[in-house]
Parts: structure tokens; sequence; C-alpha cells
């Protein structure tokens, strides 16, 4: 396996130019926790979100391919943002496939929920 460190060679785009057609999602949706990506998602209207599914999906096994190149605990920036469009593909997944963007309305509103954070039980990426 490559490994890498430092930065990308275009520090200027917020990914990896092979993905430069996903780069209009970068600043939205390549956040680095879960309550960011849960942030994301409800800023959103449903034709935005479905918008970023429709193009991530596609494009994963291409996007594995190149995140397999390097090790996790050294990615380039850029690289690692586009590993967190993966992370809030799978966020936004139950309310397209699912949901169809309405909340159900037997469920507790996912605003009120708060997220704690357990010593040696919370993975850090």
């Amino acid at each position: 396996m490559t490994t890498f460190s430092g930065k990308s060679a275009d520090e200027s785009s917020l990914l990896p130019k092979q993905f430069a057609d996903l780069e209009k999602f970068a600043k939205h949706w390549g956040v680095s926790t879960e309550k960011e990506r849960t942030d994301s998602r409800l800023r959103s209207t449903y034709d935005e979100t479905k918008a970023f599914h429709d193009a991530i999906l596609p494009r994963l096994d291409t996007i594995f391919e190149y995140l397999n190149g390097f090790s996790l605990d050294a990615l380039p920036d850029n690289s690692r943002r586009l590993l967190e469009l993966t992370f809030a593909l799978a966020e936004v997944a139950p309310s397209i496939h699912f949901y169809k963007g309405e909340p159900p309305v037997f469920a507790l509103d996912v605003s009120r929920l708060q997220r704690w954070d357990i010593p040696n039980m919370t993975p850090e990426f």
C-alpha cells in the first residue's frame, strides 16, 4: 500500500483532481464529524440532498479504489475530504431510500438527539 504524508500537489482544490466534478459538494458535505454531517443534512433540502446522493453513489467504486492507495493515517487533506463525502453519503442514504425526504411521523426530531463520545468506544477517523 502506498502511503503519502503532507499536502496534495494541488492544494487549491478541495478534492483530488480526478474528482473535480464533486468539488461543488465538498464544502457542505465534506465535514469531519457525525454532528456536522447531520447538521448538513438537516440544513439541506431534499433536492439538494438527492443531487449530492446521485452524484456520489455511482462514483463509490472509483473513490474507494483511489483511497485504497493511501494509509488511513496519512491521507492528504483533499483525500480525507473525499473520504468524508462517503461518510456523508451514508448519513443521507436513509432519507433518500427509506423516507424519500420526509421524516417519518412516528420518529423523534433528530435535532433533539445528543451524541455522546464514550472513551475507548468512539472511533476517530
